[in-house]
C-alpha cells in the first residue's frame, strides 16, 4: 500500500487539509487533521463516513451540537507523574474547563440513541463527578483558594486579616504624626511589608527602616520601627498562608494524578469529536455525501466536483461524470488546452484521497467509488534541478517507477503522457507504459495530444477514448467528460480565432497531411452525432417515463374494471331474470284467465294486450339506452369535462374525432383518444381552466401519478412539489415521478432536499434504467 509525496502535492490534498483544519477548535485537532492519510480498510471508511453522516444530522437536523474551546492537558498531566509536584490554579482550572467541554459533548448526543456511532463514543466519557466537586469547591471562579478549603487556611487567614488592621491603625496614627514629612497620604505594600511614601530629604525625619525608592527617587518607602515586629508575623502567616496552598494544591493534584489514564481517554474522544466536527462543518458547506464504497474495483462518479473549484465558483462549476473499471480499465483523455482535461484527473484523484482519508465528497446520490490499494498522480510539468533532469527525463522516470512498483486495484492518473520529447516517440513510450498497467488491470487515466493514443485507444480492448466536450461554434471549452469518442485540439479554429491568417492555416493543414485533417473531422462528426443522439435519448428516456406512467395508469383501471366487470354482470344477470320472471307471470296469468273463460275471445283480447303492453315496455327501455347514447354523442362538443366509464380517466375534450365516434381527452398533461360512447357528461357547462402554474393536471379533481418541474427556478420548484404532493395524497396514489431532468443536476438536488425534510411519504429513489434514470425521482407515498 503505497501513496507518494509527490501525489498529496499534485492532488493538492494538503490545501483541503489546511481549509478543513481551520475549522477545527483545538490546535492538536488542526494538527490531526493536517497528518490525515488515506486508510485501506473498507470497513474503517464506511465507519468514519457514518460518523460524519450522524454528526451532520445532529448538527444541521437537530441542532445539538457545539464544541467549545478546550486546552491540552497532555503537558499538565505529564507534569504530575512524579510524586509530590502539583499542578498550580491556573493549571487545574484548565483540567476543569476540558471536563466540563467533556461533559457537555457528552449530554449533548446522549439525547439522541439512535446515533449508536457516536453514543457508543460519547458513552465512554468520565464524567468526574466527584473530582469537580472538590476542584469547586476548593477554587473560586477568579483562581483564588477559598478560605474554607481548609481549616489551618481559614484560622491563618484570620489573623492575617487581623494583623493586617493592626499594622494599618498603627500607620494611620504615624501618618497624622508626620503629615509635613510625607509625600501622599496612602499606605502602600513594598517586598510584602506596609511601609509610608515619605519625601526623600525627610526620610530621617521618620523613624524606620527603607524599603526602596520611586522610579525619580523623590519617595522613599519607609516601614516605620512602630510597625516592624507586626510585619514580621504578617510575613510569618504569609508563609504559612502559601505552604497550606501548597498542601491543598498537592492534595488537588492527587486525585488528578489518579485519574489521569481516564482524563486522557475523555482528551482522546473529544479531540476526534473536534477533528469530525470539522470534517462535518466542511461536508455541510460543500454539500458532500457518503457515497457507497464498491467491494469491485469501479468507479460510477455522478455529479462530482472539484471541491477546491466548487468553493470558488459555486453553482457554475461543472460536474464530472464517470464510469470506469468494469467495461474498460484505461481512459484516454483529450481535447484542446484549458478544456478542463487536468481538472478532471485532479478531481478523480482528489476525491479518491478524501474518501479514504475519511472525508465526505461532493458527488450526486448513487455514486460509487473503490477503495485503492496505492494512488499514483503524475500531473504538471516538473524539472529536477538537483538531479539535472529535464522534464521529460523526470517524467519518464516517474513512470518507471510507478509500473516498477504499482499492483492489483491501483489507481494511476497522468497528465501529458509522454510528453516533452518528439511526439512518434513519446506516444510509443506512452503506449508500451499502458500496456503495463492494463495488464494488471489498474485503472489508468491520462491526457494527451498525441493521435496514436487515440487510435490506441479505439482498437485496444479495456481501453476507452475520453474528451473534453468543446463548443465548436464559440470556441470555448464546456468542462464536460464523455467517454466513446476521442477529443479533438481544435489548434486551427483556435488558432484563426486568435487572428492567425488563412495562409498560414493553408499550409499548416498541407504540411500536417489530408489523414489527419481527415482524422479530425471525423472526431468533430462523431461529436456532434453523439451529442444529437444524448439529446434525443434524453428526450426519449422522458417520453418512455411518460409512457410507463400512463401504462401504470391504464393497467390500474383496467384492474379495476376487472374487479367491476363482475359485478355488472351479476346486476345485469339479476335484471334480466327479473324481467323473465315477470314476462313468464304475465304469460301464465294470461294463459290461466284464458282457460277458466273457456277461451272467451274478449278474455283473450284482453291476454294478448297486457302481453302487448309488456314488450313495449321492455322496447321502450332498449330504445332509452339507445337515445341516451345517441343524445350523449349528440351533446358532446369541445370544452366539456367527461368521463370514461371503462378507464375511469377524466378529462376535457380537445376535438370530435370519426364524425362523432371519437374524442381527443386532454387528461392533465396527456393527450388521449377515446370511444365516445364509453364517455359520460360530468359537467354540462365548459370547465374553467386552472392557472398555468398547475403544470401536472388541468383540474383539481384529477390529478396524474407525475410532475414535470423542468425549466423552473429553484424556489417555484419547490412550490409546485409541494403543491403537488398534496394534491397526490388527496388523490390516495401510492407512487408518484417528479421529472427534473439531468443537465447540471441542481433541480435534482433542491428536489431531493425538500423530500430529506418532508415527513409525509414513505421513501424516495432515481428513477431506474426505462423510468428516466437520474432525470426523475419516484416517491413512494
Amino acid at each position: 500500500m503505497h501513496i507518494d509525496g509527490d501525489t498529496y502535492d499534485n492532488l493538492e490534498f494538503d490545501t483541503i487539509l489546511k481549509s478543513v483544519s481551520l475549522l477545527a477548535v483545538n490546535e492538536l485537532a488542526r494538527q490531526r487533521i493536517l497528518d490525515q492519510r488515506p486508510v485501506f480498510l473498507k470497513k474503517q471508511i464506511e465507519t468514519m463516513l457514518r460518523e460524519i453522516d450522524e454528526l451532520k444530522e445532529i448538527m444541521v437536523i437537530e441542532g445539538g451540537f457545539s464544541l467549545d474551546y478546550y486546552h491540552d492537558i497532555r503537558p499538565i498531566l505529564h507534569k504530575i507523574e512524579p510524586f509530590e509536584s502539583y499542578l498550580e490554579i491556573e493549571e487545574i482550572q484548565k483540567i476543569q474547563k476540558f471536563i466540563d467541554v467533556g461533559n457537555t459533548v457528552k449530554n449533548q448526543i446522549s439525547k439522541f440513541e439512535r446515533f449508536q456511532l457516536l453514543s457508543s463514543k460519547t458513552g465512554m466519557i468520565e464524567p468526574f463527578f466527584a473530582l469537580t466537586q472538590q476542584i469547586n469547591n476548593t477554587i473560586d471562579p477568579a483562581g483564588q483558594i477559598y478560605d474554607n478549603a481548609s481549616p489551618d487556611l481559614k484560622n491563618i487567614r484570620k489573623e492575617i486579616s487581623h494583623l493586617s488592621k493592626q499594622i494599618h491603625i498603627q500607620l494611620e496614627r504615624i501618618q497624622k504624626k508626620y503629615t509635613e514629612h510625607l509625600q501622599e497620604e496612602y499606605i502602600t505594600l513594598r517586598e510584602g511589608r506596609l511601609v509610608l511614601p515619605v519625601r526623600e530629604f525627610s526620610v530621617n525625619k521618620v523613624p524606620g527602616i527603607v524599603h526602596g525608592q520611586s522610579a525619580t527617587g523623590q519617595t522613599q518607602y519607609v516601614e516605620p520601627m512602630q510597625v516592624v515586629s507586626l510585619n514580621n508575623e504578617m510575613q510569618s502567616c504569609f508563609q504559612r498562608e502559601k505552604k497550606e496552598i501548597i498542601r491543598i494544591l498537592k492534595n488537588l493534584s492527587e486525585h488528578i494524578r489518579n485519574e489521569s489514564a481516564l482524563l486522557l481517554n475523555n482528551f482522546d474522544i473529544v479531540l476526534h469529536l473536534d477533528t469530525l466536527q470539522a470534517k462535518t462543518k466542511y461536508a455541510v458547506s460543500i454539500g458532500a455525501i457518503a457515497p457507497e464504497i464498491s467491494t469491485e474495483f469501479i468507479w460510477h462518479i455522478k455529479d462530482g466536483f472539484h471541491p477546491i473549484l466548487l468553493k470558488k465558483l459555486g453553482t457554475r462549476a461543472v460536474p464530472l461524470n464517470l464510469d470506469i473499471g468494469s467495461s474498460f480499465h484505461v481512459l484516454i483523455i483529450t481535447g484542446p488546452n484549458a478544456g478542463g482535461k487536468t481538472v478532471a484527473l485532479k478531481t478523480i484523484g482528489l476525491l479518491q484521497l478524501l474518501l479514504q482519508s475519511g472525508f465526505q465528497i461532493p458527488v450526486g446520490e448513487g455514486s460509487k467509488f473503490p477503495v485503492c490499494r496505492e494512488i499514483y498522480a503524475i500531473i504538471g510539468d516538473e524539472q529536477s534541478i538537483e538531479n539535472d533532469l529535464s522534464t521529460f527525463s523526470s517524467h519518464i522516470m516517474k513512470l518507471s517507477r510507478i509500473a516498477e512498483t504499482f499492483a492489483q486495484d491501483s489507481l494511476v492518473l497522468i497528465d501529458e503522457i509522454g510528453s516533452g520529447t518528439d511526439p512518434a516517440e513519446g506516444a510509443a513510450l506512452a503506449i508500451t507504459f499502458l500496456e503495463k498497467f492494463l495488464e494488471q488491470s489498474a485503472v489508468t487515466i491520462v491526457t494527451t495530444h498525441h493521435s496514436a493514443l487515440k487510435a490506441f485507444a479505439q482498437k485496444t480492448p479495456g481501453v476507452n477514448n475520453g474528451a473534453m466536450q468543446f463548443d465548436a461554434e464559440s470556441l470555448t471549452p464546456r468542462f464536460n467528460l464523455e467517454t466513446g469518442i476521442p477529443g479533438s485540439s481544435y489548434a486551427f479554429d483556435i488558432s484563426r480565432r486568435l487572428g492567425v491568417s488563412e495562409s498560414i492555416l493553408a499550409r499548416a493543414g498541407e504540411i500536417l497531411g489530408g489523414s489527419h485533417t481527415e482524422m479530425e473531422n471525423i472526431i468533430l462528426e462523431l461529436s456532434a452525432v453523439k451529442d444529437a443522439y444524448e439529446k434525443k435519448l434524453q428526450t426519449l428516456s422522458i417520453k418512455e417515463s411518460e409512457m410507463q406512467g400512463l401504462l401504470r395508469l391504464y393497467q390500474q383501471r383496467a384492474d379495476e374494471l376487472k374487479k367491476k366487470k363482475k359485478s355488472f354482470e351479476r346486476d345485469a344477470l339479476d335484471e334480466a331474470q327479473e324481467i323473465l320472471k315477470t314476462v313468464n307471470r304475465t304469460i301464465e296469468s294470461v294463459i290461466r284467465d284464458i282457460k277458466e273463460s273457456n277461451a272467451d275471445r274478449s278474455v283473450i283480447k284482453t291476454g294478448q294486450q297486457r302481453i302487448e303492453k309488456l314488450k313495449n315496455n321492455i322496447d321502450r327501455q332498449l330504445n332509452d339506452n339507445k337515445q341516451e347514447s345517441k343524445s350523449i354523442k349528440a351533446e358532446l362538443s369541445p370544452g366539456l369535462l367527461v368521463k370514461s366509464t371503462k378507464y375511469g380517466l377524466m378529462g376535457e375534450i380537445i376535438q370530435i374525432l370519426n364524425n362523432g365516434n371519437d374524442v381527443e381527452l386532454a387528461a392533465g398533461d396527456k393527450r388521449i383518444i377515446i370511444p365516445a360512447a364509453d364517455l359520460v357528461v360530468v359537467q354540462t357547462d365548459h370547465v374553467k381552466k386552472e392557472p398555468a402554474g398547475d403544470s401536472y393536471t388541468g383540474y383539481t379533481s384529477q390529478v396524474l401519478n407525475e410532475l414535470d418541474i423542468r425549466g423552473m427556478s429553484g424556489e417555484d420548484a419547490v412550490l409546485e412539489l409541494a403543491k403537488y404532493l398534496d394534491h397526490a395524497r388527496i388523490a390516495r396514489w401510492k407512487e408518484i415521478r417528479v421529472i427534473h431532468g439531468k443537465g447540471t443536476g441542481t433541480l435534482r438536488k433542491i428536489v431531493h432536499n425538500f423530500l430529506k425534510n418532508d415527513k409525509h411519504h414513505k421513501s424516495f429513489r432515481l428513477g431506474n434504467y426505462g423510468e428516466g434514470d437520474t432525470g426523475v425521482t419516484v416517491i413512494e407515498l
